[in-house]
């Protein structure tokens, strides 16, 4: 099954292009060299050993710092990629917030590990005037969880997948340190839906509405140490105050591959993630058992977290949640899903390219031309390929270097 429409090609190229040419620019000597005195002075200002370039992933570039009193640990400096994002200096500012944030809710109670933030700023306090930065301190690390999870042999360009034939003991264990990060963040709320500010001490509100429609959150961002204890959790992202029935859901990356692109079809995954739920949700009355003995506090079932999950499993709230959550998979879950649910079984249920003539009787006549008027423009433009994006100030300064 694959929903996805085609991407806008030419937005997509000149994206590319954008983001090469920036990521040269990087390696030049003298720029290369500010980064690292720049990371250095803003950390923490003593003797370093060693700097380099880190990786270059889907979002962002990172720098990393060691230095001769290693037991200390390093620095990262992380930079969004131009071209990638519309709004990166909202997204550097929401997740250093978040990351504050966390630090400070959970510290006392079940703490999650998150990188330290030393300083984070905007475009024009970076070295060259890179971009919006984020510098971290370094978690040591052997590996992920989603390593530990995942088929063995996989290549760097495949898709993961669970592996079909890890024993259930190792997976209560690892969905147990899961369970134990989802359950922390389950117990942390705001007033309102967006990002989060500190606007005192010990004070946070929600003062902007996010741009970003799903967090980052999964195995992948989850590192361990030799023990395969948790020992960091990174790439805090697009996280923001979200709607509780989020929370209620139970998480999609329990297979790590997500619905639509599963190899064998949406009921195979179903039936696999159904198997999987069950550990999971054992884990988590373990987790919830274990938090609230230290309390002396008896939990009714309406009030764990693992029965609001099993609910929204067995109700199919899940799908409309993930359908909200994923817009490239909107489609296909709806009807296979959501319609059914709420409409009844469809005659075109074998061919869901059409099943969409089926309720054409359920839309207003406005909203019937309003569709129309949508799909000729969407036909238009693919025929004459413009440009169809509105890059920001960021990438548009990028965009002219380029083209000088």
């Amino acid at each position: 099954m694959n929903p996805r429409l085609p991407f806008d090609d030419v937005a997509w190229e000149k994206s590319d292009q954008i983001e090469d040419s920036w990521l040269d620019l990087l390696f030049n000597e003298d720029i290369y060299n500010e980064i690292g005195i720049f990371l250095a002075e803003n950390h923490c200002p003593r003797q370093w050993a060693d700097f380099k370039f880190l990786k270059c992933g889907g979002f962002n570039a990172s720098f990393l710092i060691t230095f001769t009193d290693t037991d200390t640990g390093g620095a990262v400096l992380r930079l969004p990629l131009p071209g990638v994002h519309m709004f990166p200096e909202e997204k550097v500012r929401n997740e250093a917030s978040i990351m504050q944030f966390i630090t400070e809710r959970t510290s006392k109670t079940m703490p999650i590990p998150v990188p330290l933030v030393s300083r984070w700023g905007e475009r024009n306090e970076s070295p060259s005037n890179l971009g919006p930065f984020i510098i971290m301190g370094y978690i040591d690390h052997e590996r992920s969880i989603s390593d530990l999870l995942e088929t063995p042999g996989r290549q760097s360009k495949q898709r993961p997948e669970l592996n079909p034939d890890i024993s259930t003991i190792k997976l209560k264990a690892l969905y147990r340190e899961l369970a134990n990060i989802v359950f922390s963040l389950s117990i942390l709320s705001a007033n309102r839906i967006g990002s989060l500010k500190q606007t005192g001490k010990l004070a946070w509100e929600v003062t902007r509405l996010t741009t970003a429609g799903c967090d980052d959150f999964r195995p992948q961002n989850i590192i361990v140490d030799k023990a395969e204890k948790v020992v960091g959790v990174v790439d805090w992202e697009f996280t923001y105050t979200a709607p509780v029935e989020f929370t209620y859901t139970p998480p999609w990356w329990l297979l790590l591959e997500k619905p639509e692109y599963w190899t064998k079809g949406l009921d195979n995954w179903c039936a696999k993630y159904e198997r999987r739920l069950q550990i999971f949700l054992q884990a988590m009355i373990d987790c919830e058992e274990d938090a609230y003995q230290t309390r002396n506090e008896r939990l009714e079932e309406n009030q764990r977290l693992s029965s609001r999950m099993r609910q929204s499993w067995e109700s199919g709230d899940f799908w409309i949640i993930y359908a909200a959550r994923n817009n490239f998979a909107f489609d296909a879950i709806y009807w296979n899903k959501i319609d059914r649910r709420f409409f009844g079984s469809n005659k075109s249920d074998n061919n869901i390219c059409d099943a969409w003539k089926k309720r054409l009787h359920l839309l207003e006549p406005e909203e019937k031309e309003s569709m129309d008027k949508y799909v000729d423009l969407k036909l238009q433009e693919n025929k004459t390929r413009l440009l169809s994006w509105d890059p920001d100030q960021y990438t548009l300064d990028y965009m002219a270097k380029m083209e000088a």
